[in-house]
């Protein structure tokens, strides 16, 4: 009786952890990538689905790959600190490293990250109205100020909302995560159907080119989509049962990388432009209010990515100074309220320059951020690089404690390999786009973050040498020395 209780218990904690797994990854990257424009999957791909379909499937072994490492890096803090990409920096890369992931995430990625969900959610509404009245409802200056005011009012609606208390944040967490299959379910189920009807799509439409830049920036709108699989890597702290830890990850993350792959595939059979909407419209040509009632359910879903990095920006500041990443003065106090406030007047200043831009560039203020979403991936992935070799330098010096994942070395080696000469040559295209008048504005913005962080890393380590962490007060400094 006992051992069929263990069995049970075993099969709810594996089957559990893939779902949770599947939650936290299908998020807003498939609506907000999958375009033919650039900074898309199409469109780096050269408007060759093909090309788009292998490198989904490629980089979702990848991603299962570096999903077990991160294993073995989230167990170092199973029983102390927070299981934080900050953290795990801090102590396989060193306390320095980790406070500039930590600044990286404060000051670049948490920000970037909400506006993509607040830019996105209005946009996604705002176009549902053009396309069920027409843009003569409005001018074009009008179009875009509403679409600001809203957009700064979803951003400051929830970051206000989750400052003083996350359970509403949490409660809307839960509805979105379950809402957000509705629309995923109708594109397959209508890719299958304009598929059948022998409709014009990204297939026929396909420029056939196989150029090998195409095939590695199409990885950088991918890399967006998997950003938050890691996350995932935490969960093993509340399973009792560690031995179905990595075969849950190993299935969950395979799992979410061929729906991803299903859901291409159905968007490239539904429209021209590998684009979810562009799909509803072609579905619904005849009842139309259908496809501004699932564009609707999509903003719904989009919102959760605000609600959720306004809490977990929030406790990522908090968990910086618990951890002793940001220096803090003797008796100074940490607080939801006050960290609450960092992040969003942060996130807020960055909204307003996308906006600007946006307005000056392009006449369309979601543009810039999807961008520079594409930047912060390329970051995002460089960190998961470097604590990559960080655990792998572990193994051999053995300084930090942790429950060791079989074959770390086999299987670090590809996605060690893939992404660094992946990285290398992404990298020297962002950098390239500098010099043209036309597309700088991705690599200036990246540039001048990176000065910004850099500039604030070095402030915070003279304040550290001078006032110590919250864990750490200077005065026991010089005790430890």
């Amino acid at each position: 009786m006992l051992k069929n209780a263990k069995k049970v218990n075993k099969a709810y904690e594996f089957m559990t952890l893939i779902t949770m797994v599947m939650g936290m990854m299908i998020g807003s990257g498939i609506y907000i990538k999958n375009h033919s424009g650039i900074g898309g999957i199409l469109g780096n791909a050269g408007n060759n689905p093909w090309i788009a379909i292998m490198m989904w499937s490629i980089f979702g072994v990848i991603a299962t790959m570096i999903i077990l490492v991160f294993i073995e890096i989230a167990s170092s803090t199973k029983n102390k600190g927070h299981s934080t990409l900050q953290n795990w920096g801090s102590k396989f890369l060193g306390r320095k490293t980790g406070s500039f992931f930590s600044l990286f995430f404060v000051i670049f990625f948490t920000p970037v990250l909400t506006c993509v969900g607040a830019f996105l959610s209005v946009k996604v509404v705002f176009d549902g109205i053009d396309a069920l009245y027409g843009k003569e409802w409005a001018g074009e200056s009008l179009r875009l100020t509403l679409r600001t005011l809203f957009t700064l009012a979803v951003l400051l609606g929830f970051m206000i909302m989750n400052i003083f208390t996350t359970k509403p944040g949490v409660i809307v967490q839960t509805v979105t995560a379950l809402l957000k299959f509705v629309p995923l379910i109708l594109v397959i189920i209508g890719g299958i159907i304009l598929r059948s009807q022998g409709n014009e799509n990204a297939f026929t439409n396909s420029s056939g080119k196989w150029e090998i830049s195409h095939i590695i920036l199409t990885v950088t709108p991918i890399m967006f989509s998997f950003m938050g699989f890691i996350e995932s890597a935490s969960l093993q702290k509340d399973i009792k049962n560690k031995e179905v830890v990595a075969p849950a990850l190993f299935f969950g993350v395979i799992g979410v990388s061929l729906f991803y792959v299903l859901i291409s595939i159905a968007i490239f059979f539904g429209s021209k432009d590998g684009n979810v909407f562009t799909l509803f419209d072609n579905l619904f040509q005849k009842t139309p209010g259908w496809a501004m009632f699932f564009k609707v359910i999509v903003a719904i879903t989009a919102t959760s990515v605000v609600n959720g990095y306004a809490i977990t920006g929030t406790k990522g500041i908090l968990s910086s100074f618990e951890d002793g990443l940001f220096y803090a003065k003797q008796g100074f106090k940490v607080s939801l309220i006050k960290a609450g406030v960092i992040q969003s007047l942060v996130t807020v200043f960055h909204a307003i320059i996308y906006i600007i831009l946006g307005w000056i560039f392009y006449k369309d203020i979601i543009k810039v951020v999807d961008l520079i979403s594409n930047s912060v991936a390329i970051a995002t992935f460089t960190i998961y690089l470097l604590l990559i070799f960080g655990v792998i330098k572990n193994r051999i010096t053995k300084k930090i404690e942790v429950d060791k994942m079989k074959y770390l070395f086999g299987i670090a080696l590809l996605p060690s390999i893939a992404l660094s000469l992946s990285l290398a040559y992404i990298y020297y295209d962002l950098f390239s786009k500098v010099v043209d008048s036309k597309t700088m504005i991705e690599p200036t913005i990246f540039i001048v973050t990176m000065i910004i962080l850099v500039g604030l890393f070095l402030y915070n380590e003279s304040k550290i040498k001078q006032f110590g962490t919250l864990n750490l007060p200077v005065i026991n400094q010089l005790i430890a020395k």
